[in-house]
């Protein structure tokens, strides 16, 4: 599990309303593992972490319009949270759900894990994949993401004993079902350009044996099962038989910005486009003058 090292947001004295924009991106969920046999692709990717965005112009997840800015005031503490990805799952259970991220009185819950298979190639309950911000990839309870946040996961196909899994949900997309041929992959994330460059966030994860959703950054179902990048909130990946785990959800993250020249402190601090933007990857507070 990550460790983050608190963060301290403090404002230098302002005059007026402070309108800030920001996006809140929990932890992604952890990708399944399969128990059951080589030739199988009975492992799931997981769920993208929840994505809220408050930034004029932008989505929020499900493709939902963005919520509304907020105006900080002086002498008020605020307190952000960044939630840890989800472990990836093994043949004794689903891969785990990520961690909330929050912000002002915005909470993005967690990613939901994503279906494994025990050695006989069953999937009990508790063992598919789960709801969450986005819904992990599932065999039989249908596992949905969260209105606002993220879409839910693909269901495996088992006819004519195809086997494969389904992809995690991402904030953009419903995850793909696998088919006949392939496993699902993951559900495509929300690209914001909050940072002053276009970036994708909450993706969810491949079922094993599909690559990472172009633009996703979460992670892939390659044999070992690939982790969701850090700090985006992506899904991990499916694993193959044999594999220790799934591939773990990515951390998430909180941004913030609001125009004109710096007027606090804390997390990295940088500008574009007329604004100061301060970006924390890691639990904090933030403190006005």
């Amino acid at each position: 599990m990550a460790i983050f090292t608190p963060l301290t947001f403090r404002t230098s004295g302002f005059s007026g309303p402070l309108v800030a924009e920001f996006i809140v991106v929990a932890g992604g969920g952890g990708g399944g593992q399969n128990g059951y046999s080589p030739s199988a692709r009975y492992a799931a990717g997981g769920g993208a972490g929840g994505y809220i965005s408050s930034v004029i112009g932008e989505n929020t997840g499900q493709l939902s319009g963005s919520i509304a800015t907020i105006t900080l005031t002086s002498a008020t503490t605020y307190n952000i949270k960044v939630g840890a990805g989800g472990a990836g799952g093994t043949s004794a259970h689903s891969g785990s759900n990520g961690s909330i991220s929050a912000f002002f009185s915005v909470t993005a819950s967690g990613g939901g894990g994503g279906q494994s298979t025990t050695s006989t190639g069953t999937i009990p309950v508790g063992w598919d994949g789960n709801n969450g911000g986005s819904g992990g990839g599932y065999y039989t309870t249908v596992n949905g993401g969260i209105a606002g946040q993220g879409f839910g996961g693909g269901i495996l196909n088992d006819a004519a004993g195809a086997y494969n899994a389904g992809g995690g949900g991402g904030a953009g997309a419903k995850g793909v079902s696998g088919n006949s041929f392939a496993s699902g992959l993951g559900g495509v994330g929300i690209q914001t350009s909050i940072n002053g460059t276009p970036t994708y966030f909450a993706g969810g994860g491949s079922g094993y044996g599909s690559t990472a959703q172009t633009g996703s950054a979460s992670g892939g179902g390659g044999s070992t099962g690939n982790a969701g990048s850090a700090n985006t909130g992506g899904g991990g990946g499916g694993a193959a038989f044999g594999a220790a785990s799934g591939g773990a959800g990515g951390s998430g993250i909180v941004i913030i910005r609001y125009q004109g020249s710096q007027k606090a402190t804390g997390g990295t601090i940088t500008s574009a486009g007329g604004y100061t933007i301060h970006t924390f990857t890691g639990d904090g507070t933030l403190v006005t003058n």
